[in-house]
Parts: structure tokens; sequence; C-alpha cells
């Protein structure tokens, strides 16, 4: 009887954002070792371990930056990485023409990098991240992917730029095998409900703000323009079930394998919704009522826009089987059903595969300050922390984790040098980040419990509940979770 054959090994770079995560499912469900590469600068780390109860099935999760020539460089080195689905990336439309440096730098220069290891290696399976903005405004609907490419936005400059390297790379080595997939509106959330989207600060899309007015976080809805040129007056988009964008990104692997080629499709449902009818559906999966009040058109929102994804369905045998209802039934289920605190990435994340770390740096302590204001100042965050707290034995004398400047120690604490980070998803700004941490005085430190992350080596646990004491010093930007 011969011997099953090794599942292949993907790297998935961006593995713990929305997309990525349930991509991931979709991926160990088929059958693929996952490596995942994430800087959590949008995710989280707990996105892993749900990703693993889930599945039943283990993944290796790396925390670094898709940049980091280096870091990839071991990475294709200690792992038998076969091919890559790349999702690392910023993706706010609107922040993309606040802060267009950043896009490029994280969102070109990371894939070129990326790339550049990748050769490097190799390893020449690629299906990448892109999107509908590379389109911008339709001269045609639908979008079919023979639309002209002209984006609006430095976002989607940025995916188009990517695109172009990839058919570049294509052209000069016809080797590489290459998916590029263009989404359009992706919403909803794996059945479980252990993974969904859930932005830091204000959402950007349509559903998770709607998810946002039902839980109560947010007072109502703002509709801009209720005047357009479609059935009910709002903006029409083509909403995908997010588990279904999973489907299609296993399909064009498998495709891929079997073939070299460079493979461009939409991935779309093929029709178009209103932002009315969203929130119909919605109120309807819920039970809520959605307050929506009607504003002025935006500058740059079109009236409409869906997709044409016949090409999909005839590469890859691929459609968008689930339903607008259903779509929002996932995601308030999602909302609803978050697990309780204290889900923490069971393993250390590797900040690399080598060197190997000491001993006494291979656990970060979890310690959690008693402060008169930090129930108050923290609420469910400290709540959530001291939990994990009760579950976590912390040893004097370990010393804590000191990252910085490419070097990891296990040393004991002894110089007074406390860099606080903050989880931008519970609304924080860095100057009231700043205010919480002088008020407090005491924090936490572990690195695979969000959203308080301490890189320090002033601080020194007390005990099975410690004590974190700021010591002097100030806090790096960087550290405070300026990107």
């Amino acid at each position: 009887m011969s011997a099953r054959p090794e599942p292949a090994t993907l790297l998935i770079t961006g593995g713990a954002g929305y997309i990525g995560a349930h991509t991931c499912v979709a991926l160990q469900r088929a059958g693929y070792r996952l490596v995942v590469l994430d800087n959590f600068c949008n995710s989280s780390p707990q996105a892993l371990a749900r990703i693993e109860r889930i599945t039943g099935q283990p993944l290796e999760g790396v925390q670094g930056d898709v940049r980091d020539r280096a870091l990839l460089d071991r990475l294709f080195q200690s792992q038998a990485i076969q091919g890559v689905l790349h999702f690392a990336g910023l993706k706010a439309v609107g922040e993309s023409s606040e802060k267009p440096l950043e896009y490029y730098s994280n969102n070109v220069a990371g894939s070129l990098v990326l790339l550049q290891a990748m050769q490097a290696a190799g390893v020449k399976t690629l299906v990448f991240s892109s999107s509908a903005t590379v389109y911008g405004t339709p001269q045609f609907l639908p979008y079919t992917e023979a639309h002209p490419l002209a984006p609006v936005n430095p976002y989607g400059r940025t995916k188009l730029m990517v695109e172009d390297m990839l058919r570049d790379l294509h052209q000069s080595d016809a080797d590489w095998r290459v998916g590029i997939l263009r989404y359009f509106n992706p919403v909803g959330a794996d059945a479980s409900g252990l993974i969904g989207e859930d932005p830091r600060g204000i959402p950007n899309n349509l559903m998770p703000f709607i998810a946002q007015v039902a839980t109560g976080r947010r007072e109502f809805l703002n509709v801009w323009g209720n005047d357009y040129e479609t059935p009910d007056g709002t903006g029409v988009r083509d909403y995908i079930h997010v588990t279904d964008l999973a489907a299609g990104h296993v399909r064009a692997l498998q495709h891929l394998e079997k073939a070299p080629g460079c493979l461009t499709l939409n991935l779309g449902s093929g029709q178009g919704h209103s932002v009315l009818e969203m929130v119909r559906a919605f109120e309807q999966a819920s039970g809520r009522t959605i307050a929506h009040r009607f504003a002025p058109r935006r500058a740059g929102d079109l009236p409409a826009f869906w997709a044409n994804a016949d090409e999909a369905r005839r590469i890859l045998g691929w459609e968008a089987r689930c339903s607008l209802l259903q779509m929002c039934e996932d995601t308030w289920r999602s909302r609803r059903s978050q697990p309780k605190p204290a889900e923490p990435w069971r393993r250390d994340l590797a900040q690399s595969p080598s060197p190997p770390r000491p001993p006494a740096a291979r656990r970060a302590a979890l310690v959690v300050g008693h402060h008169p204001g930090a129930r108050r100042i923290c609420g469910r965050v400290v709540q959530q922390l001291q939990h994990e707290a009760d579950r976590c034995l912390v040893e004097r004398g370990k010393g804590l984790v000191q990252q910085g400047h490419g070097r990891t120690t296990g040393k004991g604490a002894s110089q007074p040098d406390l860099a606080l980070r903050a989880g931008r998803q519970h609304g924080a700004g860095l100057g009231q980040m700043r205010a919480q941490a002088q008020a407090l005085g005491q924090f936490v430190d572990r690195r695979d419990v969000e959203p308080f992350i301490a890189l320090s080596h002033g601080i020194e646990p007390v005990g099975r509940r410690g004590l974190v004491e700021r010591r002097g010093g100030r806090p790096r930007e960087e550290d405070l979770g300026a990107r």
C-alpha cells in the first residue's frame, strides 16, 4: 500500500485578514498545509486560533512584514513552500488618497519584494488578490475582464501596478503560474460565526457599518445619495459572500497546478443590489431596525457597478452561490457569536524561522496590571486579559520578550523602556492611547493577546496576576501603533 502524498505547503500573506482567513479555512479543507505571514496591522493573531478551531487542523503563523526580504528568504529556505496566495496589503480606498505613499510601499513594493524572494527560491505559483477598482468609471456594464483599466484612486492604481508586474513576469518566464482575481464587494462570514469582518475604527464598507448600527455601536447609517438612476435611487453594488470568494481562490490555485499560465478573472455574484436592499435584508436577518439617513452624494461614488463572472464559470467551474439574505444572516451570526475572551494563539508566532530563540524567550509572560482606573478606561479589554491571566501562570524570573532592531532576547527586565501598542479596533487614537497609558501606568504583555502588546525590557512580572510597572522612558511612535 503506497503512502499518502504529503500535502502541498502554501504561504498565505495577510492570512489573518478578513478574506485571507476565510481562504485559509477553504484551503485547509481542500487538504493544503499553510504557513501564514501577517504583520497584524489590520488583523489579529486570534484569527489563526479560530481558523484552527473551525477546521480542526494546525497551521503555522509567522509575524512579519511582506517587505522584509530576509524574513521571506528564511521562510522559503526553511519551508517546502510550493505556492503563494498574496493577500497582504492596505485596502481602504479613501485612506489611499490621504496616505498614497503608504499604499505604494505596502501594496506595490511589498509585492515586488515577495516576487523577488519567490523567484530566488524557485517558487513560481502565485494567486494575487486584486480588485474591481482597476476598472475605474464604467464604460459599459457589467464589467468584463476586457473592460479598459483606468483606476481613479491610489488603491486601484497599486493593484493595477502589481497586475502589470505579474503579467510582465509571466511574459518573461512562461514557467510562472499566475492567477489575478478581481474582487467586487466581499461580505458575510463563515457559518461558524468564529471569523468575520470586524474592522478597526470606522468601517469603510457598507455591511460592517450596518452591522455596527444593528449592534448599537453606531446610531445610524448614512446613505450617500438617494437620487441615482437606480430602482430605488441608492447606489448599486455587486456583493459576494466571502466563502464563495474563498472557494474561487481554491479553484484558481487548483487550475494553475495543472497548467502554467497567467489567469485574470472577475469574482463577483454577477448581479447588483442597492443600499436599501442591503438594509432591508439585514433587518430581516437580524430582526433589528437599521436606522438610516439620506445624505448628499459623495464625490467619486458611482451609481452602479457589477461583475460579469462568465469567465470564472467557464474556466474554473466556479460561481457565487450564496444569496444576499444568507450574506446578512452569516454576518449577523458572526457579530453575535464571537468566541468568549481568552482564546490566544496557542503557540509563539515565529518572528523568523532562524536563529532559534533561547528557551527563556519561547514564552511571552502574560501580566495584567491592577490600577483603579483600569476597568473604567479599558473596559472589556481588561476583562478579556484578566480572564486569560487566570489561565496562565506567570513565572517570576522568566523575563519578557524584547523585540527590536532584528534582535530577540530572553534576558530579565532591567532597562526602563516600556513601549505600548494599542489595538485600533477599540477606537483609541494615538494621542488618546498615550493618555490612557499614562493614566494607567500599568499594562499587559503578551505577543499573542490582543489588543495591547508591550514590547519592552523595562517590566517585571509579579505573581500570577502580576504587575507591570512603567519605570520611565517614552513609548516610541511605532510601538504605539502609528502606521
